[in-house]
């Protein structure tokens, strides 16, 4: 909250400045840096002392998160000011799995285990706001957001070996110049270019065996895949103030494209209603 600038509330689900109809919205505006050296940094987390049991799970699962989180801002020589926002968070979670299977005589024993599940999260972003010229302020933002979690897809009927892995990866840099024309006009130029990569893949591929009520083992049927997606936005917005009336115009164009690949169930898949023939 210590970067927070302005809070707008637009209340008015018909403003053509937005490409949403019927719904208010809340605008939240970030400070540029400053000419003074600033920042702060605090963690906070729990640990798996504090957890208590699972009833399918023989012991205390070892749960535990910690989040980093903070922020670092000052000038950049007489007309320019940088500012640095950062978040890291590491959550070490676990699947009970409670099935039934066989052993090797064929006999139906059942079957208790808690496997891992580790999730990380890391969002960056620093931004460089610059006085090109007395009425003239350019300002760059970068930003990179990941998620990485292992050992997905286990958990009461699912054994271990129907866990994935997922990779989420979201990067963007924005631009923006804001000119004042003359005592009454003010014009902005954002533009905007993001990348998203999401991809999973399966710790087995071997073809999916269920038996259903009692367990399901073998690879993920949900397979290899991944979405990549790029955008691009550019964007115009002049405010002419006119006596007693305020004036707003201006244009927007967007382009994306997405290339994404499925194979899903292409290990195959062998389900049986029972243990009995």
């Amino acid at each position: 909250k210590s970067s927070i600038r302005e809070i707008r509330v637009n209340q008015n689900p018909f403003s053509a400045q937005y490409d949403q109809l019927g719904y208010g919205r809340i605008e939240v505006l970030t400070k540029p840096g400053t000419d003074k050296l600033h920042g702060q940094l605090f963690v906070s987390g729990n640990d798996s002392a504090f957890n208590s049991r699972n009833p399918f799970a023989s012991e205390v699962p070892a749960y535990h998160t910690v989040m980093f989180d903070g922020n670092l801002g000052g000038a950049l020589g007489k007309k320019s000011s940088f500012y640095l926002d950062g978040q890291r968070r590491n959550i070490q979670d676990d699947a009970i799995v409670s099935a039934v299977v066989l052993d090797p005589s064929f006999n139906q024993v059942p079957l208790t285990q808690t496997l891992p599940t580790p999730q990380t999260r890391t969002n960056f972003s620093p931004r460089i706001d610059t006085q090109i010229g007395k009425n003239n302020t350019l300002s760059v933002r970068y930003q990179i957001w990941k998620d990485n979690e292992d050992n997905q897809g286990v958990g009461q009927f699912s054994l271990p070996s129907q866990a994935f892995n997922s990779r989420d990866t979201d990067q963007s840099i924005q631009f923006s110049d804001a000119q004042v024309l003359n005592e009454k006009a003010v014009t902005e130029v954002r533009s905007r270019y993001r990348h998203s990569n999401y991809q999973q893949t399966p710790l087995s591929f071997d073809p999916t065996l269920s038996v259903l009520g009692a367990f399901t083992g073998g690879g993920n049927s949900s397979g290899t895949g991944y979405t990549r997606e790029n955008s691009y936005e550019v964007q115009n917005y002049t405010s002419v103030a006119l006596n007693k009336n305020f004036l707003k115009f201006g244009a927007r164009l967007r382009d994306s494209s997405q290339t994404s690949s499925s194979m899903s169930s292409f290990n195959g898949a062998f389900t049986f209603p029972s243990f009995l023939p």
